[in-house]
């Protein structure tokens, strides 16, 4: 009887673990979100009076991804 117990049990370990991992293999890359923000911000006002100091620091986030 403790046979069927603990099958149940370790059938729903197996399957969490396997959720677990897949959840850990997909990248978090965010290299679309930071495109369109590059988009958005280059055609406001204040990007054509601060556009050295904005490529300078997109470069650098650009570095970390």
């Amino acid at each position: 009887m403790r046979k069927f117990k603990k099958a149940p049990i370790s059938l729903l370990f197996f399957i969490f673990s396997i959720a677990f991992s897949n959840a850990q293999i997909n990248d978090c890359s965010c290299k679309m979100d930071l495109e369109f923000l590059k988009e958005k911000i280059q055609k406001t006002p204040s990007y054509k009076v601060s556009k050295v100091a904005y490529e300078m620091e997109y470069a650098k986030i650009k570095k970390r991804d």
